[in-house]
């Protein structure tokens, strides 16, 4: 709801300085998306920044539409995720062989963060990150 009224303000403060609010806006929402994509592939593939540009950028489209019609917009939004489960729920129930090939991919993953996934460290770089730190101490 935050994300919808900024950009109403943004529209509003633009429109009553009689400045173009489209192209500044587009800009902006690139800069969200190139600064998402670069947090997702460096840091952290789980922000949510790709989301908010992506969206972003559908916004323009329902400026002008009126409230009511918003409304509706909005709960459809809401109860498409839950709809989506409810499908692939029912799905799983008619499709036969669903759980052997859930209970094959559940066991082919594996997380992250578990030890033998990690390289391994040779033994002079540990002596010598225990060194300095005793340095330092």
């Amino acid at each position: 709801m935050l994300f919808g009224m900024g950009f109403a303000m943004m529209a509003q403060r633009a429109d009553a300085a009689g400045r173009p609010f489209t192209a500044l806006y587009w800009r902006r929402s690139l800069g969200l998306l190139g600064i998402g994509l670069t947090h997702a592939l460096l840091l952290w593939s789980g922000d949510v920044l790709v989301t908010y540009a992506v969206l972003a950028m559908l916004l323009p489209a329902f400026r002008e539409a009126p409230a009511r019609m918003l409304a509706w917009v909005g709960v459809a939004c809401y109860l498409i995720a839950p709809a989506l489960l409810l499908g692939l729920g029912l799905l799983s129930g008619v499709t036969p062989g669903w759980d052997e090939a859930m209970a094959t991919q559940a066991r082919r993953w594996r997380p992250c963060s578990r030890r033998s996934d990690r390289p391994a460290v040779p033994a002079a770089t540990r002596r010598r990150s225990r060194s300095a730190s005793a340095t330092l101490a």
